[in-house]
């Protein structure tokens, strides 16, 4: 059978992982146009997936409605761990693979492959072993959209995560609200 038209896609370790609605499948080995979806699910979630994303020893799962990390290498030889992350969706089209060292809020440095997304409470990251943690949270509140889109920006030796979201509210400091000072003119 082909592989079904989905909504989320992602390779990892020889499979093609995509999604339909809810249920995240994968393809036959090595095979990429191949997917027999009577044995070749992985799982069902609550909610339409909107990231299928990679990281050196497993594959994050963004719903609607969870986060969610499946820890292996394959579905069928061995398996997957599934460890949820957040009972909270991401934006879909947010996710972007950044290879270099990210400082999380506590100042310590999370290292090696991770991704970069908005969720629906704020920027996230997840790296290898299913390290976690939502960078700003506690320091930025926003609406969330359904979609979105992402730019990693590498200057002067460090990387800017930047992204848009289909919603009409931008983010704001909870701390601290700016005031801005308009000029008006007729024209």
């Amino acid at each position: 059978m082909n592989i079904p038209c989905g909504n989320a896609l992602c390779y990892y370790n020889g499979r093609v992982y995509i999604s339909v609605d809810n249920i995240l499948f994968c393809s036959d080995p090595f095979s990429i146009t191949q997917c027999d979806e009577r044995q070749r699910v992985v799982g069902v979630f609550d909610g339409r997936i909107n990231i299928v994303n990679k990281v050196d020893d497993g594959l994050l799962v963004c719903t609607e409605n969870e986060i969610v990390f499946l820890q292996g290498s394959d579905p069928v030889e061995g398996g997957f761990q599934v460890i949820y992350k957040a009972d909270y969706g991401a934006v879909k089209g947010t996710d972007r693979i950044i290879k270099n060292r990210v400082k999380a809020k506590e100042g310590s440095l999370l290292s090696g492959t991770g991704i970069l997304f908005c969720s629906h409470q704020g920027v996230c990251y997840i790296g290898n072993g299913g390290d976690f943690i939502n960078l700003t949270q506690e320091y930025y509140t926003y609406k969330y959209g359904a979609n979105g889109t992402a730019i990693i920006r590498y200057k002067d030796g460090n990387a800017h995560y930047i992204a848009n979201i289909d919603a009409t509210y931008n983010a704001f400091n909870q701390d601290e609200l700016q005031t801005i000072d308009v000029d008006t003119a007729e024209y």
